[in-house]
Parts: structure tokens; sequence; C-alpha cells
């Protein structure tokens, strides 16, 4: 429903791929490729953890 040239922000919502999965598993219908959903939830899930074990081994910030 957004105009043509903001098009963009839905694709670039992290929520979107995975609530077009969902909508996907039970309606049988997507609006984008089910593979491209499952490669950038997977993508974001990996640099989520790589962040997460980067502060737990360094210590970043958490006690002084």
């Amino acid at each position: 429903m957004l105009p043509a040239n903001l098009q963009w922000l839905v694709y670039a919502n992290p929520i979107f791929y995975a609530i077009d999965g969902i909508r996907y598993s039970l309606t049988g219908y997507h609006e984008r490729s089910l593979f491209l959903g499952v490669g950038i939830l997977i993508a974001l899930t990996l640099a989520t953890l790589a962040a997460s074990v980067f502060v737990f081994r360094t210590g970043w910030k958490l006690w002084s």
C-alpha cells in the first residue's frame, strides 16, 4: 500500500521476511522469494551471534 518510491522500506525490514514465511506456511502465498527471506534471516542471525560472542569474549562495556 506504500507508494512505489517507498517500497524499499518494506524490503529493508527483516520482520517482513519472517512474516512472509509465516504467511506462506499458512496460505501458500508469498510476496518475495522464500530462499531470499531465509538467507536474510540466517545472515542477520549469524551477525547477531558474532556480535554477542565478541562482546562476551572481550568484556566490552560489561563491567568496569
